[in-house]
C-alpha cells in the first residue's frame, strides 16, 4: 500500500479529511476569525491578529457586516470595508422586503455588526 493510502484509514487521514472539507466550505467572501480559530486550533485573540496580519500583506480585506434585527432574519445586509465606512445610512433589508416584513428599513448606526475578512482577489 503506498503511504498516502495508508494515512486515509487512520485517524490522521479522518483529521486531514476534516481540515480540508473546512476550508473547501469556507467561503473565501465571509472568513470570519472563528473559521481561522477552529480550523488552527487557537485562541480569537490569536486568530484575529493573524487575520489582521493578513490584512497588512494584502492578503485579505476586512469587512463590517451590518446585521438585520428582524429575529426571524438576523442576516447581513450589507457590508462596508472597514476603514471606509459611511455615517449614517438608512438600509433596506432585501429578505425581509420580500417576505413582507413590516420593518424592513433601518438605521445602520442602531444595527449589530460582524467582522469578517476577503480573501484579495474574490471581489
Amino acid at each position: 500500500m503506498k503511504l498516502l493510502e495508508i494515512i486515509d484509514k487512520t485517524s490522521i487521514g479522518k483529521w486531514v479529511e476534516k481540515k480540508q472539507s473546512t476550508i473547501e466550505n469556507t467561503d473565501p467572501k465571509k472568513i470570519y476569525v472563528e473559521n481561522i480559530r477552529s480550523f488552527f486550533g487557537m485562541s480569537t485573540k490569536v486568530a484575529r491578529f493573524f487575520c489582521d496580519l493578513a490584512v497588512r500583506e494584502k492578503k485579505l480585506t476586512k469587512h463590517i457586516g451590518y446585521i438585520c434585527p428582524n429575529s426571524n432574519c438576523k442576516k447581513i445586509m450589507f457590508s462596508e470595508e472597514y476603514g471606509n465606512t459611511t455615517k449614517h445610512l438608512d438600509v433596506e433589508c432585501q429578505n425581509c422586503e420580500i417576505r413582507g416584513e413590516e420593518n424592513f428599513q433601518f438605521d445602520k448606526a442602531n444595527l449589530d455588526s460582524i467582522i469578517f475578512y476577503k480573501l484579495v482577489g474574490n471581489d
